[in-house]
């Protein structure tokens, strides 16, 4: 007869939790599930604060290098013009300080390389000039820079009676009026690279809203507070995307 000793050895060892393969398909699963969760909670205008975040990144990126390669302050502009419906908070454009005002020739708001700098006024001493690099960007429909917190509270409101989070509004270095070409003249915010790449602590906040007709104007409407993207700048150039209301 064999002891129950012999029987019990001879039996199968039960092992209890999970293997290393099994807890590394549960955790990509949820992550999975999270993702798509992520996306939904975002609302319908994900996919274009999304676009508009990486075009804002792409911008900042090229006022850098304007700056360097130029050994000249560079500003990414933003109009701040709120009886502008169509650019207001909407509209980016990438300018170089000159320190020679120039002729524009063909009025297309830019120093082409045919265009010589000359002295406009006639007075002998050297003036100064913010040349345009491009016809500047758009954003899609639908999606606004945040203004500052005090524009906000001047010409904005939030959908639905919600609270809009006490951070997230844009920082700029600052507000100034610039005119191109034959455009007439607008408000711009601004923030500026040193001719080394560098520049200040600013925020650019990214959001779904829409201009809503008033009597006098124009008043925006940001329709979701949860809705909102931004990107923070670094003093040593570079900068930090924010991708949800808890990043800011």
């Amino acid at each position: 007869m064999r002891s129950r000793c012999t029987e019990s050895q001879s039996l199968p060892v039960r092992r209890a939790g999970f293997t290393l393969l099994e807890l590394l398909i549960v955790v990509a699963v949820i992550g999975i599930l999270l993702g798509f969760l992520g996306i939904n909670l975002t609302g319908d205008g994900a996919a274009a604060m999304g676009a508009a975040q990486r075009t804002v990144g792409s911008l900042l990126q090229q006022t850098r290098m304007q700056a360097i390669m130029n050994g000249a302050e560079a500003r990414l502009l933003i109009c701040n013009d709120p009886d502008d419906n169509e650019r207001f908070q909407r509209f980016l454009r990438v300018a170089v300080y000159r320190e020679e005002p120039y002729t524009d020739e063909n009025d297309n708001g830019k120093h082409d390389s045919d265009e010589p700098f000359s002295d406009i006024d006639g007075d002998g001493s050297r003036g100064e000039a913010w040349i345009p690099v491009d016809e500047g960007v758009t954003l899609s429909d639908g999606v606004l820079i945040v203004p500052s917190q005090a524009d906000f509270n001047n010409m904005a409101k939030v959908g639905g009676g919600q609270t809009w989070d006490a951070d997230a509004y844009s920082v700029w270095e600052n507000t100034e009026d610039f005119r191109f070409g034959s455009e007439p003249s607008q408000s711009y915010a601004y923030l500026s690279f040193t001719s080394r790449g560098t520049t200040g602590r600013y925020l650019i906040a990214l959001s779904v809203g829409e201009p809503q007709p008033m009597e006098n104007g124009f008043s925006y409407i940001f329709t979701n507070p949860s809705d909102l993207v931004g990107l923070r700048t670094r003093p040593y150039g570079t900068y930090v995307n924010l991708f949800s209301v808890h990043d800011f």
